[in-house]
């Protein structure tokens, strides 16, 4: 299981992309990456312990010989216990291997996007180019405004 992709779908269904039948995990994992955005180590922990309670994550080895791979649902489980399962470990190991603060919401003003924050510098803070290109540009026109006052 590669982890990254993994931790980049569950910010998708923080982001307004759940499906009906994963609108509450989404839900419940939105204050998660609030916390870590916020810098509350300790809220997103607890927050994502407490999601690991409520969604238990069932590991298991799946493939052939030469061919193993991490499983974290079971195979004939509905396909949103899979999603459910694989966000959750891959959020945990996330955290524990980077920590809490590469998870965050988008800083643009009007976009409540989450994000996994993997860059070498750990300094993103928003949800695409496109927001953090907008919202530059807004400031620059703002400036431009108040000097020309």
């Amino acid at each position: 299981m590669d982890f990254l992709p993994a931790a980049e779908r569950a910010a998708a269904l923080v982001s307004g992309g759940a499906p009906p039948e994963l609108a509450d995990f989404a839900g419940a994992l939105r204050p998660v990456f609030e916390a870590a955005g916020d810098g509350d180590e300790e809220r997103a922990v607890a927050g994502l312990n407490a999601l690991l309670a409520r969604f238990p994550v069932r590991p298991g080895i799946t493939g052939e010989p030469g061919q193993w791979r991490l499983a974290v649902a079971r195979p004939d489980g509905p396909q949103a216990d899979t999603v459910v399962a694989e966000s959750l470990l891959a959020l945990t190991m996330l955290v524990c291997d980077l920590g809490p603060h590469r998870l965050g919401v988008c800083a643009a003003p009007d976009c409540e996007a989450a994000y996994v924050d993997a860059s070498p510098n750990a300094t993103r803070r928003y949800c695409s180019e496109r927001c953090a290109s907008r919202t530059n540009v807004q400031a620059y026109r703002a400036r431009q405004r108040e000097a020309l006052a």
